[in-house]
């Protein structure tokens, strides 16, 4: 009886595992938490973060929040769908053209700003070349410039 349920113990755990696992590692090196080292504007805000978990990306800077959906295929990476994160309220780029509530306004700027970082356009959509991605370090081809970017 005792062997009865150390097998059935054993089993029950390799299923679960088994299960929960197809959400892990989606990304290869590209999941983690990045540090933009590169980049700089007047005001001197520090450094850029991005956050890669699953489908979603989570770009940090000042007081910018930005959450966009991604795609990432061999060296491409393309953002879309991107809405900016103030006050618990989600406000997509695409509504983000008037003007009016502190919401909106937020929005503009983080649309502003993501074009800056990564030449999104301004319902926060860029394709970007991925020059390098290694579990440590990744660069990315923006335009004319490249971003070098550190996992930490």
């Amino acid at each position: 009886m005792k062997r009865l349920k150390n097998v059935a113990t054993l089993l029950i755990t390799i299923l679960l595992s088994l299960t929960s696992c197809d959400k892990f590692d989606k990304n290869g090196d590209l999941d983690g938490m990045w540090q933009c080292l590169n980049y700089s504007d007047i005001t001197e805000n520090g450094k850029p973060y991005l956050s890669v978990q699953l489908d979603l990306l989570n770009i940090r800077y000042a007081d910018y929040n930005i959450y966009a959906r991604f795609e990432h295929n061999g060296n491409t990476l393309r953002i879309y769908n991107a809405y900016s994160a103030l006050n618990d309220i989600d406000t997509p780029f695409s509504e983000a053209n008037e003007l009016g509530d502190e919401n909106q306004t937020h929005a503009l700027k983080c649309s502003w700003f993501l074009n800056s970082l990564l030449g999104a356009n301004e319902l926060g959509e860029a394709t970007l070349n991925i020059k390098s991605l290694t579990s440590k370090q990744m660069v990315l081809e923006v335009g004319e410039k490249e971003l070098k970017f550190r996992k930490y």
